[in-house]
């Protein structure tokens, strides 16, 4: 990732406030349509708007299926410095108040934060998850959507899907694949089968105004 970041500036993405540098995504999930998924993310922030929209961490949630665990949050500074953040002390978890919006309340809706103190322009905000799914909302059924391309170019972003063959993926599709950006994978184990997809630099989205 560090490799990767030395070559990201604002010379070379001007019209970008932060750059995803690195994701590894790691989904695992079981016959009964439960699962585990690890994200390993490197965002490298290029201007102010980049520092504080990462100045906090959010993740959304439904506490009755899911449970989210932060392993790991630390900034990685332009002299290769690491300053780790006590998550313990960082975080909160709320009601996600962004329902109100939609005339919907309810309480097993939760965003968990985790606020970043110290983040400065050219650092390398780093950050592991593991989000398990405790309870599918469908018995024996699983499904997922992931964005590879949003409002920030895309260095390198690795999805691993490891499914087991008591429930096979039956369908999968890439929406709007950039031509070229995407490699994927199948590989055939005991018991499962593993699905990557490899995403590299991916151009940033620039949404329409009001959109």
């Amino acid at each position: 990732a560090a490799k990767n970041a030395a070559a990201v500036t604002a010379e070379k993405y001007p019209d970008a406030n932060q750059v995803l540098v690195l994701d590894i995504q790691t989904i695992k999930y079981f016959p009964d349509g439960r699962a585990e998924n690890l994200d390993d993310v490197y965002v490298k922030a290029l201007t102010e708007k980049g520092r504080d929209e990462n100045e906090s961490l959010k993740f959304y949630f439904s506490s009755h299926y899911q449970k989210i665990e932060v392993q790991v949050v630390e900034l990685i500074k332009a002299d290769g410095k690491i300053l780790p953040v006590d998550i313990a002390l960082n975080s909160r978890v709320a009601v996600n108040h962004h329902q109100m919006s939609s005339n919907i309340f309810h309480p097993n809706s939760k965003i968990l934060s985790v606020n970043i103190p110290k983040v400065e322009i050219g650092d390398i905000i780093h950050y592991r998850c593991l989000e398990t799914t405790l309870k599918p909302r469908m018995a024996g059924a699983w499904a997922e959507y992931l964005c590879l391309q949003g409002g920030y170019p895309v260095i390198d972003y690795q999805i691993k899907d490891i499914a087991p063959d008591e429930l096979p993926i039956a369908n999968f599709a890439i929406k709007d694949e950039v031509p070229g950006s995407v490699i994927f994978e199948k590989e055939k184990r005991e018991k499962e089968t593993v699905y990557r997809w490899k995403a590299k630099n991916v151009p940033q989205i620039f949404p329409e105004p009001d959109m």
